[in-house]
């Protein structure tokens, strides 16, 4: 599933419990440039969702019918929400066919990353692999980016803006000038293969670094 240029990303949000909604409702609801809420098969037909993020605690009575609407009725991309207690939910989730999962702790930054980059990726069909995987269980301990050859200064840059830093922030946490700060990002970026804030957000959530104590 693709959309235009310049589209904001029509999110739903479907949980067994109203606090969960309203939280992440909420955090989204503070970007309306970049996100729209909506609901799932709203009255109408209207608002067909992109993305929906759902709460893996509606299977916990054992009611599966709900997400096999979702993975199979659905043209948005289909998120498993997390819990750290429950993998068994989250991994019945992704055996049902998920588009990918997120953890309920993950921080706004790396969310909003996530949602704007999966409304434009394909899911292979064939090898069915997670759009995204970003689920409790994928915590790393290593230093990011060790992999790709990231030395320590650019796995630092590159983790601040996963934290949603600014240049001019990273600049001053790292005791370092604009310029060098760009330098930096500029290397690390050709070393895992992204071009933008977003893609570098996404590619640290799923290579290392954690937020689930984000704040």
């Amino acid at each position: 599933m693709t959309s235009p240029p310049g589209h904001r990303t029509k999110v739903a949000v479907v949980s067994p419990e109203a606090m969960v909604v309203a939280g992440i409702t909420a955090v989204l609801g503070r970007h309306p440039a970049r996100i729209e809420l909506v609901q799932w098969r709203a009255p109408g037909g209207m608002a067909e969702p992109d993305v929906v993020l759902y709460d893996v605690l509606g299977l916990a009575d054992g009611d599966e019918a709900e997400l096999d609407r979702l993975v199979n009725e659905a043209s948005a991309v289909v998120l498993a929400v997390g819990r750290d207690l429950r993998p068994d939910l989250l991994n019945q989730a992704l055996a049902q066919g998920v588009d990918g999962c997120v953890s309920v702790s993950t921080g706004e930054t790396a969310l909003l990353a996530i949602l704007e980059t999966v409304r434009t990726r394909e899911r292979s069909a064939t090898t069915r692999e997670p759009i995204v995987c970003a689920c409790p269980s994928e915590r790393r301990s290593q230093r990011l980016g060790v992999s790709v050859g990231l030395n320590a200064r650019e796995a630092a840059v590159l983790t601040s803006i996963a934290q949603g830093l600014s240049n001019a922030d990273i600049a001053q946490r790292e005791f370092l000038s604009i310029n060098t700060v760009k330098t930096y990002i500029r290397s690390a970026y050709g070393k895992i293969g992204v071009q933008t804030r977003s893609q570098a957000v996404l590619w640290a959530l799923q290579h290392g670094y954690d937020t689930w104590d984000e704040v």
